[in-house]
């Protein structure tokens, strides 16, 4: 067995969680290790920045690094073949591995253990041209044809409120970003955490033609599939216009919006759709996009029309800067607790929905509301130490100042105060 060492890039092997907490097969949670015990290792996942803490057996030196070339297994249905090589892009603390795959560009989300080191020699050397040719040929007529006259839609995104209004119904998880309090604060511009985040975005808002500093307010919807980014503020959408041109865009026009999407040829990976100069969409796919549109068209239902998710939202704190929220959300990983034998028990109950949120409370302190919102009175008070329990974990390498807890109906609520400088980047941008 390799040696563990601080700072070694790792992933940690779990049990997946099923219903009433019965472990169904594994997860692998992939990191970086913080520190080591004789008998335990905190690692810090990564997309996250979540700090765990297992048992040490449970953690292997990383075989997955980003650049690699490696081999992931595709679902044949809609590729047409079983596997196919690829380079990958990013690691996910739980969520997997994105793999740009070598002959479409396509970069798709998958499970770390349906991706494999290229050495081992598990690919057939087959084609993903059948299954590109027949994704062209289900597009709708006309969609690769020049924009000639689109629609202009203005949205608003001035708050969570709004922003949820607009979001697709079927998503996993939502989130919202006032990005110009954060910009015209010098409290909050002036961190760490928000420089880190200028650096590792700028060139690719640039490569877009936009600018960070044009972005006031920032929404999204994703699925370990799919991903929807809707932005808010002033753009130039003739620079937009020109800069995908020059990375060979298609125009075209999807549902009235103008849409310039990845070259012909590839399935669509990611579809840019100019709904006005006030509004950008990017979307991970096509149809991804065409269910955005048709939300803020008024055809389709937003995840606002969830009957949990605007209770949550009813209950947050005014003034919000960012806020998250998940629908019929599972428990918290077993690798996220101080405790995992009380997720051992078959009384676990799912969260109908659970919400996050941040706020600013003074020069110094910010204030950080969780919300867990439970089918009724009696689950919620059974669940309060299970919560109490994984906030602690996840607050312990942020100082709290203070950490209040709630328990009202069919609602768990934390209140933490935590100070600007001790945030991580993570916290606010993933």
């Amino acid at each position: 067995m390799d040696e563990l060492s601080v700072g070694d890039p790792c992933y940690v092997e779990e049990p997946s969680l099923a219903v009433f907490g019965i472990p169904v097969g594994k997860v692998e949670l992939a990191g970086v290790i913080e520190s080591l015990e004789p008998r335990v290792a905190k690692v810090r996942l990564h997309g996250t920045g979540e700090m765990i803490e297992v048992d040490r057996k449970k953690v292997k030196k990383e075989r997955l690094f980003v650049g690699d070339r490696c081999v992931v297994e595709l679902d044949r249905k809609k590729y047409k073949v079983d596997r196919a090589k690829g380079v990958i892009q990013r690691l996910w603390g739980e969520s997997g591995v994105e793999v740009e795959l070598d002959q479409t560009k396509e970069r798709v989300h998958m499970p770390r253990t349906k991706v494999k080191e290229l050495h081992l020699k598990l690919y057939r050397e087959e084609t993903l041209q059948e299954g590109l040719e027949q994704a062209l040929r289900e597009e709708k007529g006309g969609e690769h044809q020049a924009a000639v006259e689109a629609i202009t839609m203005t949205v608003r995104l001035g708050n969570p409120i709004e922003a949820f209004k607009v979001l697709p119904l079927d998503s996993e998880r939502y989130v919202y970003l006032n990005m110009k309090s954060i910009r015209e604060d010098a409290d909050l511009a002036n961190t760490s955490w928000y420089r880190k985040y200028r650096e590792r975005t700028s060139q690719s808002f640039a490569e877009k033609g936009m600018k960070l500093s044009e972005v006031d307010y920032f929404a999204s919807s994703s699925t370990l599939q799919e991903s929807n980014w809707i932005y808010g503020g002033r753009f130039d959408l003739n620079a937009i216009r020109e800069a995908l041109r020059r990375m060979n865009y298609d125009q075209g026009i999807c549902l009235g919006a103008e849409r310039w999407n990845t070259p012909k040829g590839f399935p669509t990976q990611q579809v840019v759709v100019l709904l006005a100069d006030t509004s950008i969409l990017v979307s991970s796919t096509y149809e991804g996009a065409k269910r955005c549109i048709s939300v803020i068209k008024g055809q389709a239902s937003p995840i606002y029309d969830n009957q949990e998710i605007r209770d949550i939202l009813t209950k947050s704190p005014g003034a919000t800067i960012r806020a998250s929220a998940s629908p019929a959300a599972r428990p918290p990983s077993r690798a996220t607790l101080r405790k995992p034998e009380r997720y051992e028990r078959r009384d676990i109950t799912y969260p109908l929905a659970t919400g996050s949120f941040v706020e600013k409370a003074d020069s110094e302190t910010l204030v950080l509301t969780e919300i867990v919102m439970y089918r009724d009175d009696e689950t919620a008070e059974r669940h309060l130490p299970i919560v109490k329990d994984y906030i602690a974990v996840n607050l312990k390498d942020r100082n709290p100042i203070e950490v209040k807890f709630d328990c009202k109906g069919q609602f768990v609520q934390s209140t933490a105060r935590v100070r600007v400088k001790d945030l991580s980047l993570s916290l606010f941008f993933l």
